[in-house]
């Protein structure tokens, strides 16, 4: 196994983003079994931590999978794939 050390700001920013996912995780976790698998624009804008208006400029652009048919849809696993590929 090699050793790999990390110093400084790359440590930290390391650090933040590890911590990032393992808050993400643990709210997925807590959300498990409650049977919430498509959230409304408000609701997965929430999830992922940002405000309904960037979310929308995301899902307008492709960036966040979703679903419009009058109103945004979006399904928790897109959500998830997202969160997860942008370490939040």
């Amino acid at each position: 196994m090699e050793v790999i050390l990390i110093e400084g700001e790359k440590y930290a920013a390391l650090m933040e983003k590890l911590s990032s996912i393992e808050k993400h995780i643990n709210k997925q976790t807590s959300e498990i079994g409650t049977g919430k698998d498509i959230y409304t624009l408000k609701e997965a804008a929430n999830y992922l931590g940002i405000s309904a208006n960037v979310l929308s400029v995301k899902a307008c652009s492709g960036e966040v999978k979703g679903y419009k048919n009058g109103i945004w849809r979006f399904a928790k696993a897109d959500l998830i794939r997202y969160a997860l590929s942008n370490g939040k």
